[in-house]
This record gives C-alpha cells, structure tokens and sequence, in this order.
C-alpha cells in the first residue's frame, strides 16, 4: 500500500467534518504496518491542528480590523455630531438626524453603593453590589431624590 492509499484508506474511516471515528474495525484492519497507520493518523492530526492555529489567527486579525474599523466609526460619528451640533441633514446617499435618550450617570459608583445600602437596596444588584440603572432611572423620573445619581439627555447620532 502506498502513502497516499493509506491516507485514503485512513480518511474513508474518519467523518472529516466532526474528526469522529466512522468505523473503528474497519479502521483496526487496515492492511497497513501499525507504525504506518499511527503514523498517518499523528500526521493528519498535525495538519488538523496547523489549520485550527491558522483559522485562530486569521479569526484574531479580523477581530483586530473589526475593532479598529469600529473605533473609526465612532471617531467620525463623535466629530459628524459635533459638526451637526443637533441639526439633521438629508442627502441623496445619507440621513443624518438625532434622537434623544436619557441615560443615569452615577460619577461616584461607591458613595451610590454606600448610600443605597442603607435604605435602597432595591437599588442595587449584588455579586458584587453595583447600582440597577433600570431601577435608578425609574426612581429618578418619578421624582425621587437620590444623590450620586442624575438623569442625563444625550443625542444619539442616526445615519442610514
């Protein structure tokens, strides 16, 4: 039997897409050396694993240019709203416009955790203890008083 027979022979018993033994007997009584067929085997399973680095590396270098293109992104949407300063402006290849959203703004999350564990504890999550924006924000629209605490508008640029 030559090399690339084995490596057939070896392949017809393995499911290539999983790696998962199809017939071990089958595999057992390949008419091959045993030293030939662990061989082919070590061999496949370095090749496996050569492409499973690449893969990795390649995954992790798209991942870097994902982020980098998204930081651009968000650089230029930053300087778009500044330039905009709230006004909306519609072309023929894109709409800029601005929607408000109110978000909770917490400078000093100790002294809010300090504070809400004295009488708010509805106010807080645990593991670690760390303050319910949710929670936080209803409380402050319904006109609760907590310090540490404030509701803030924000504009969020839009383009489509």
């Amino acid at each position: 039997m030559k090399l690339y027979e084995i490596d057939q022979a070896i392949e017809a018993c393995i499911d290539l897409e999983t790696g998962e033994i199809l017939d071990s007997e089958r595999l057992d009584a390949l008419q091959m050396e045993r030293t030939a067929k662990l061989e082919g085997v070590a061999c496949w399973v370095k090749n496996l694993e050569a492409e499973a680095d690449a893969l990795k590396a390649e995954k992790d270098n798209l991942a870097k240019r994902e982020k980098a293109a998204r930081n651009k992104a968000e650089s230029l949407k930053n300087w778009l709203a500044y330039a905009l300063q709230g006004e909306k402006l519609t072309t023929a290849k894109a709409a800029i416009s601005f929607r408000k959203s109110e978000s909770v703004e917490i400078p000093n999350p100790d002294l809010f955790v300090m504070w809400a564990s004295q009488e708010h504890n509805s106010l807080l999550k645990y593991t670690p203890a760390e303050p319910k924006m949710k929670a936080i924000k209803e409380a402050l629209k319904a006109g609760v008083f907590i310090p540490c605490a404030r509701l803030v508008e924000r504009q969020n640029i839009q383009i489509k």
